[in-house]
């Protein structure tokens, strides 16, 4: 799989009010889940717009002030009029245990019984 560097500032504040305030900031609210911790922190939105708009998967290298974690998008939440992005969730990859993710399927050309009829 492809991978794709970001930046990320980690978060101290929580909940609502907090998530209201990175966004007022012009930043998106992320959480990186895995491995029995949790990481809360937030990134500009210029840096995940190759990440969320395709439809293939990539592996994200977020840089914590020099601390590098790999992951892979969960979820993304919309807003639901204005279309922009409200919340990302990520999955740490660790090295040695497997990580299911959904990855999207293009069927081309025909099957072959609809070719016979």
């Amino acid at each position: 799989m492809k991978t794709i560097a970001v930046k990320a500032a980690k978060r101290a504040d929580f909940g609502k009010k907090a998530a209201k305030a990175v966004r007022r900031e012009g930043l998106i609210p992320c959480v990186l889940c895995g491995n029995g911790e949790t990481v809360s922190f937030s990134v500009d939105p210029r840096d995940i717009k190759p990440l969320i708009y395709t439809p293939n998967s990539y592996i994200v290298e977020f840089d914590f002030d020099g601390k590098t974690e790999k992951a892979v998008l969960r979820e993304a939440q919309f807003h639901p009029v204005r279309e922009e992005i409200l919340h990302l969730d990520f999955y740490r990859i660790a090295d040695g245990k497997p990580v299911s993710i959904a990855i999207p399927v293009r069927l081309t050309g025909n099957a072959e019984g609809v070719k016979v009829g």
